[in-house]
């Protein structure tokens, strides 16, 4: 029975961004991240426009794409879209 060795956040976080530019972190695993249809690449685009726009008039908060969010010891994923309110931007 062979045993996988799981990864850190930490180590994670200290691979360089080509390594991990299209992976995720999950229960230890890097997890290979598919590539965007077109259609999903015109939806992210246009959404994050429309909540950028809003945030500019209405400044509770910023819209970031693509970016590493550590939701745990063993997990960080990389949504489309991240929406961090003022209160939480520390």
């Amino acid at each position: 029975m062979s045993t996988k060795t799981l990864m850190s956040v930490e180590e994670f976080a200290q691979m360089t961004t080509s390594e991990t530019e299209d992976y995720e972190l999950v229960e230890g695993e890097l997890v290979l991240l598919p590539s965007a249809s077109p259609l999903h690449a015109d939806v992210r685009g246009r959404l994050e426009h429309l909540l950028r726009s809003y945030f500019e008039s209405h400044p509770i908060g910023v819209v970031l794409g693509e970016v590493d969010c550590r939701i745990n010891e063993e997990l960080v994923r990389r949504p489309d879209l991240s929406i961090l309110l003022s209160g939480r931007l520390n």
